[in-house]
């Protein structure tokens, strides 16, 4: 029974070592491993990890505030050293909470935090998005992984085409330095219908203002100023859309917070900025953005003189 067994174990021991080579000489070639679930989160956690120079303004909000603000713009418009956009896609309050502490202000100290708020009362937030990146943020590699190449390259085996097509999208140059994206620039809206938000709620539900004014707190807890946008849409505003009640609540909380609000969207923004109904195009970004760097010296202006 012993010298079935031994063979077995050293069978077992002669494919791990075959497969340990192999994958330590395919390495080179294979996707990186990444414990994100999303490309914006593994490109900006690394961009804000490797930064030398600590940005002086800090993004945070949804895929309109990363793409619709661009960094070297707001820098010349304020004269304020690196801004970095950390904005993300398909965000929740909760997981810009969990994205400004853990992974923002892990990594710089800003002076001022501008938190991009939808034009309408965020949904339920069930924080699971929130707990995948507290995960991912507080990860640390063991020791096996260490010293085994194809125990630490076992997702990307098990993933191997989810993850090269990860690869090729942030080697797209879709991103800038300071992690703003540009893959709507050059698309143009035709037309479009008076707006109407998704949503018609009052107020935003409890978890989301907790987690709202859980940025608040941590952002001026390290130092900075903090301000909300709400963010832009396009185009004409539907007189009975529904999000009214809802900005003067955001309103009467920005005021209870001590933080400015700066209502982008109740502006009204012409269809040709737009390359769809939640994003500005090239010429659009260069306008927004310099409306938006206008807000900060402005702010800044009435801060000294108080």
């Amino acid at each position: 029974m012993r010298r079935p067994l031994n063979i077995i174990v050293i069978g077992f021991m002669i494919s791990l070592t075959i497969g340990e080579i192999a994958v330590r000489l395919l390495a080179p070639a294979m996707p990186p491993v990444s414990i994100w679930p999303t490309a914006e989160m593994q490109l900006k956690s690394a961009q804000l990890s490797a930064i030398t120079d600590p940005p002086d303004i800090i993004i945070i909000g949804s895929s309109t505030s990363q793409s619709s603000i661009d960094p070297k713009v707001l820098a010349e418009v304020t004269g304020l050293d690196t801004p970095y956009n950390a904005a993300l896609p398909f965000s929740t309050m909760s997981s810009n909470l969990v994205w400004l502490e853990d992974v923002v202000l892990a990594n710089t100290t800003p002076r001022l935090v501008i938190i991009g708020l939808p034009p309408w009362a965020p949904g339920r937030d069930d924080e699971e998005l929130a707990n995948v990146m507290r995960e991912a943020a507080g990860w640390n590699e063991s020791l096996l992984s260490r010293l085994s190449t194809l125990f630490r390259y076992r997702g990307v085996l098990a993933d191997w085409d989810n993850l090269r097509a990860r690869e090729t999208l942030l080697e797209s140059g879709l991103w800038t330095e300071a992690g703003h994206f540009t893959g709507y620039y050059e698309r143009q809206l035709i037309g479009a219908d008076p707006w109407v938000p998704p949503s018609r709620a009052e107020a935003m539900d409890p978890a989301s203002a907790r987690a709202l004014e859980g940025m608040i707190e941590r952002a001026s807890e390290s130092g900075a100023r903090v301000a909300l946008l709400v963010e832009p849409t396009c185009c004409r505003i539907d007189p009975n859309g529904g999000n009214r009640e809802y900005l003067e609540w955001l309103q009467a909380r920005a005021e209870d917070w001590g933080v400015p609000l700066w209502n982008s969207h109740s502006k009204g923004w012409p269809v040709d900025l737009f390359a769809d109904s939640r994003h500005l195009n090239r010429t659009g970004t260069e306008i927004y953005t310099r409306y938006v760097g206008d807000l900060v010296s402005q702010s800044a202006t009435a801060k000294t003189r108080g």
